[in-house]
């Protein structure tokens, strides 16, 4: 079996129905970036740049998804104490979308220099893969020592609360292979969703009329406020908000 047959057959089974329906983890970090805008005395905010949100955004859904830690980067208050490790000190949570912005930029350069890549070499390249690979390691270490008892006994209002890399551990013990695995969904969770979410909010303020139409069936089908309920069902059957996202990956691709 190749590696990429071999990687789809690890990580696909995970991604059901009843695994990424569950909304409540996106819409605490959703009202995490929501009190990020704040709007002034008219009711309206000042121009921001909403990029950096969204990309925090991302980063916090996936990490906890991923690892049932979430690195905070949109509330640096809300920092999680992590248990300790022994012979691991505690990664640095709050740098880890830095250590991926400026290792994302080591490596544009890079290929911006085609076969002669090799020409250019950098210290702090090195040093955000390491840092990066520190963390997702202290995550696969403590999965891996706590054994099936671990993180599977946490329980979220009443419900046992789902983490991939606890799926994946049932899969397979071998650290490095966990380790990949998660990575690579990591660096899609983050870049992939904080992007088109800024695509989405680009497109929108230029089409008056798409966006117009959108917000009058978000209201109709979600209501006004936000912070009520919202379903997985309701979401898959705003049609009209889904071929909106997929136009703007279309054409941002």
């Amino acid at each position: 079996m190749s590696v990429g047959k071999h990687s789809r057959a690890l990580v696909r089974p995970q991604f059901s129905k009843e695994q990424i329906s569950d909304l409540d983890l996106a819409k605490r970090h959703t009202q995490e970036l929501l009190e990020k805008v704040v709007p002034g005395a008219d009711g309206w905010t000042d121009s921001m740049n909403l990029q950096p949100l969204f990309y925090n955004f991302a980063l916090d859904t996936i990490t906890e998804f991923l690892y049932g830690y979430s690195v905070h980067a949109q509330n640096h208050g809300a920092h999680a104490t992590l248990p300790v490790v022994p012979g691991m000190d505690e990664p640095n949570l709050l740098e880890l979308g830095a250590n991926f912005d400026q290792g994302k930029r080591w490596i544009e350069e890079r290929g911006a220099f085609y076969k002669w890549y090799w020409l250019i070499s950098s210290k702090d390249f090195d040093h955000r893969c390491r840092e990066i690979h520190k963390l997702v390691d202290w995550f696969v270490r403590t999965r891996l020592q706590g054994g099936q008892k671990g993180r599977n006994s946490e329980v979220e209002e009443g419900k046992k609360k789902f983490i991939l890399l606890d799926e994946l551990a049932k899969e397979t013990q071998n650290p490095l292979e966990l380790r990949n695995e998660s990575l690579s969904l990591l660096f899609a969770g983050r870049d992939t969703a904080g992007a088109l979410l800024g695509w989405v909010f680009y497109f929108l303020a230029r089409h008056e009329r798409v966006f117009g139409k959108l917000r009058s069936i978000v209201i109709e089908t979600f209501g006004p406020s936000t912070t009520g309920e919202i379903s997985f069902a309701q979401l898959k059957e705003c049609e009209y908000m889904l071929h909106m996202i997929n136009e703007c990956f279309r054409v941002a691709a």
